[in-house]
């Protein structure tokens, strides 16, 4: 019998994973997908749950998450880089942030306590209004919620 192989496009919108759709894809109990995480298995996760939620909310860096699904080494990267890659150069709006750590907007909302604000959102932006953080302040939550 011999094994299919597939070419596999990795997505580029989104630098990071919810651990749950990790653990689905990649057909693995969430709690061993943790572990991994916890045990530095796997590079670069971070728990963005808001403040006082009963559980955790793991967000695993994209190229991380393919490298431990292909058994491939994860290239030597610091997490400065890492920043540099999923933040741009600047202050970034809600919407932006959403896509970023792969939630809700309900979930930024939530966090915007721990964010710098540096625009609140304006009428005039209308259904689609947005709130802009600080990088630093968004650098400065990843580092501390950092897992691995």
């Amino acid at each position: 019998m011999s094994q299919l192989q597939f070419q596999v496009e990795l997505p580029r919108t989104k630098p990071t994973l919810p651990s749950e759709s990790c653990a689905d894809f990649f057909d693995r109990e969430h709690d061993v997908l943790v572990l991994d995480v916890e045990n530095q298995v796997i590079k670069f996760a971070w728990d963005i749950a808001t403040p006082g939620a009963g559980r955790r909310e793991i967000r695993i860096y994209a190229p991380s998450a393919w490298a431990f699904y292909f058994q491939q080494p994860m290239p030597k990267i610091s997490e400065e880089d890492v920043y540099r890659l999923i933040l741009p150069n600047r202050d970034l709006r809600s919407t932006e942030l959403k896509r970023i750590l792969a939630c809700s907007s309900d979930h930024i909302h939530n966090l915007k306590p721990l964010f710098v604000t540096t625009r609140e959102p304006r009428q005039e932006d209308g259904p689609n209004s947005f709130s802009v953080f600080s990088r630093a302040s968004l650098v400065d939550f990843l580092r501390s919620r950092r897992l691995s």
